[in-house]
């Protein structure tokens, strides 16, 4: 291997190049943008260092030498390259100078670089190189669009993707070239230079006995060059730029060493392992995971550094960090594409030394690398949802357990290797936070900003601590309730070391917050009454565990992941209780069963008093059905008018809507089955006796129908009571000549004539009865009231 040669040129002096016919096409011309800039910055870095006359390292190529031909396996793209580079760079020499005495040669030898792929693409090759002899081709303006005009360029070649990536190549050395290097004799440095600046490893594998399955296999993610491997060489890049600048970036060479050495070794051993593992040995699951965790990493360098401004300075910081996180978070779920100088916007030297000691972390320990903060610590681990399509949640909960892991003022083992009970608090905490806040692109900044705020007083304190001497802290977005509840129960918590009955409110806490519906929502369950009756709200205090341990018992009785446990869901008896214990309720209400509904629920101070209340009146969990049933169907107090429906009748009534909302219309209660009250036909008024009132009515009126849609458009409740749907429900007599309108608030009695429906004279005292009465006792005398009414429209 040593005898090798390293170089292009070297190469071509000692043997021919074959690009075989099993390999692809040349895909580093390509014109799309992502090609495009990862090819301008190979070229760019190329011409650099052969301008400084330095070494350039190429990596290995590999593949066969038979017969004194060298036939790539692996390095085709870079070959092609650097035989352009030659060619241009020889062109250039020739045109500036007349004359360079081996220019000839030099052409020669580039002949001995074929391509079997195509035969139009050797013919162009072959063509390229009989015109540097004398040639016109004055490569003054794009080498692309001279070629194409040339005589000897035949159109059919248009349709060779490797041609068209040859031009490309060219067009953007000319560019680079024409820029920053047309005064530098960068052939001689290239031709002459001892050593030549652009290197490579060449690996015979003469002896390996390949086969074209491995041409297959090695060209197969040839197609189009993978994410990782563009972001590891933009890292490469970046690192050695950096590094050649020393005032801007690097002041002292420890920092310089452990960013550009320590990752280099890093990447392609520890690392790797690391992802492959997360991939479970899947290619291209591991790619992504890799491109994931960096752009995740990305997202968070931006929002805590200040971004690099584009050239024009034409959009503000901020509205620019949104754009980019964005950017960012939409690459990792939908696979769009990152250009390179967005990279070089967003790290630095420091966060990329960060982020690769949390790498170094999770390597280095098992027991951080299977780390679950979901409930019960169950779900996906904490790394393995952030390298795979993530939420801005996870962003946060991520970057809580990477900056505490990183702090080396924080301690997240204890000497066995488990976790240290002041991180459980703290990812439990942060855990629970970011579940009960709706965490978006609007507010992420705020909500890591805030994670920083919490950190910074757990290098003094520990998380619980320093939620209970802080009481005014301001962790936006976090929701003021959630925080003011994880204060409290980090007061409880605390309280267990000095209670001498060794009360254990850590453990309990920890039960209530896995339930599978909280999921670390549990303040209603921290409440209680001041004394006095006045239902005035207060927290429990340390001498009220027991309390807190009947109420969880309870929960658990009642609720599940999906909400109300099988057994309450056909009476919607839960609900229907609670509301029998409300001093009052604001509308608009779900009623349904599901686990959304509850979670909203359970928020509500107006549902809360009714829930303790319950609560207090349970003697025996193992009754509670029975006692449910019993208290609705016993319930008689009829104001609020809707409640009582709600709560006697509600086991029919939820049974035949969809939606199961209370809203308020104008003055009106309705229980509406659709979602809006554009659907009004599909609603049941429950604030007034009108349902009684037209059911009395029919009943006693055989003469007059209502026309409904069907026998669905009414719900039977009881033998004295029907529920009708719609805003206004007309009942007609059989004469067809009058009707009477029952309106949501009152009624309308109008006569036919000359088809046309009016609204007859009647006496004045009768008209204003037409209101419905505000009591039971009265409905009968109002009855009576339309059928006078009715008698004396129906005699003129």
């Amino acid at each position: 291997m040593d005898n090798l040669p390293n170089t292009f040129l070297a190469l071509l002096e000692k043997y021919n190049v074959e690009i075989p016919m099993i390999q692809r096409d040349y895909a580093q011309g390509r014109g799309d943008e992502k090609t495009g800039e990862i090819r301008e910055h190979f070229i760019k870095e190329m011409l650099s260092h052969i301008k400084n006359k330095e070494t350039l390292e190429l990596d290995f190529i590999y593949g066969p030498i038979k017969n004194k031909t060298f036939i790539p396996v692996d390095g085709q793209q870079r070959l092609t390259t650097l035989f352009l580079l030659h060619w241009y760079l020889a062109k250039k020499a020739g045109s500036l100078n007349d004359r360079i005495k081996d220019l000839n040669n030099r052409i020669k030898d580039l002949k001995k670089f074929t391509y079997k792929v195509r035969t139009s693409t050797q013919d162009f090759l072959d063509a390229l190189l009989a015109e540097s002899k004398g040639g016109k081709l004055e490569l003054t303006n794009s080498p692309k669009a001279e070629i194409l005009d040339a005589s000897w360029y035949y159109s059919m070649w248009n349709y060779d993707p490797s041609i068209q990536g040859m031009l490309n190549t060219l067009d953007t050395m000319h560019g680079q070239y024409a820029k920053n290097y047309k005064s530098d004799n960068l052939w001689k440095n290239l031709s002459e230079n001892n050593p030549t600046p652009i290197q490579f490893n060449l690996l015979n594998m003469a002896d390996y006995n390949l086969s074209d399955e491995l041409y297959l296999k090695m060209n197969a993610r040839g197609l189009a060059l993978s994410d990782f491997e563009n972001f590891k060489a933009w890292l490469q890049g970046y690192c050695d730029e950096r590094k050649h600048n020393d005032n801007e970036y690097f002041n002292d060479l420890e920092a310089s060493d452990k960013l550009c050495l320590h990752w280099t070794h890093k990447i392609d051993k520890e690392w790797t392992d690391l992802f492959w593992k997360l991939s479970d040995g899947d290619s291209d699951k591991f790619d992504k995971m890799f491109m994931n965790f960096f752009n995740g990493m990305a997202q968070i360098a931006i929002i805590n550094n200040p971004i690099k401004q584009p050239e024009d300075n034409s959009i503000a910081e901020d509205e620019d960090k949104l754009k980019k996180i964005e950017q960012f978070h939409n690459a990792i779920n939908n696979n769009s594409y990152i250009p390179f100088n967005d990279y070089d916007r967003c790290f630095t030297q420091e966060s990329l030394v960060e982020f690769f000691t949390l790498l170094d972390a999770l390597c280095d320990n098992e027991n951080l690398l299977n780390l679950v903060i979901d409930f019960n610590g169950e779900g996906e681990k904490i790394i393995q949802r952030f390298v795979n399509n993530h939420s801005y949640d996870d962003i946060v909960k991520f970057y809580a357990v990477f900056k505490y892991v990183t702090n080396e003022k924080l301690k997240v083992f204890d000497n066995d290797e488990t976790l240290h009970p002041d991180f459980k608090h703290w990812i439990r905490v942060i855990r629970n936070l970011v579940e009960n806040t709706t965490i978006s692109n609007a507010n992420i900044i705020e909500a890591i900003e805030s994670i920083n705020t919490l950190l910074k007083g757990c290098e003094s304190k520990n998380i619980l601590q320093n939620l209970k001497d802080n009481e005014n802290m301001d962790i936006k977005p976090f929701t003021k309730a959630q925080v003011q509840e994880e204060r409290l129960k980090a007061e409880l918590i605390l309280s267990d070391k000095n209670d001498s009955q060794m009360q254990n409110w850590e453990k309990e806490i920890i039960k209530a917050e896995n339930h599978p519906l909280f999921r670390g929502q549990i303040g209603f369950l921290l409440k209680k009454f001041r004394e006095g009756n006045d239902k005035e709200f207060t927290d429990l205090g340390a001498e009220d565990l027991g309390v807190f341990k009947k109420r969880v018992n309870i929960a658990y009785e009642l609720w599940d992941k999906d909400g109300s446990i099988n057994k309450y869901k056909k009476e919607y008896l839960i609900i229907r209780s609670i509301l029998v214990y409300c001093d009052q309720v604001n509308l608009g209400i779900g009623l349904n069963n599901d686990a959304d509904n509850w979670r909203a629920l359970l928020k509500r101070n107006d549902i809360q008093v009714g829930l303790i209340n319950l609560f207090n009146t349970i003697n025996n969990k193992e009754l509670m059905f029975d006692y449910f049933i019993k208290l609705c169907a016993d319930y008689k107090e009829r104001k609020p008018l809707w409640r009582y429906y709600v709560i006697k009748h509600g086991n029919i009534l939820l049974k035949q809507v969809e939606n199961k909302k209370i809203y308020k219309h104008e003055s009106e209660v309705y229980l509406y089955n659709k979602e809006t009250w554009r659907n009004n036909n599909n609603q049941i008024i429950l604030s007034n006796y009108r349902n009684k009132i037209i059911f009395n009515f029919l009943k006693e009126n055989e003469k007059f129908t209502a026309q409904l849609h069907g026998t669905w458009w009414i719900i039977n409740a009881e033998d004295d009571l029907s529920f009708y749907r719609g805003y206004q429900i007309i009942v007609s007599h059989s004469s067809n000549m009058i009707r009477v309108l029952f309106q949501p608030q009152k009624i309308q009695i109008e006569k036919k004539e000359k088809d046309e429906w009016i609204v007859p004279d009647v006496p004045d005292v009768l008209c204003e009865k037409f209101k419905y009465p505000d009591n039971e006792k009265d409905i009968l005398d109002f009855i009576e009231n339309i059928k006078k009414v009715v008698q004396l429209t129906l005699s003129r």
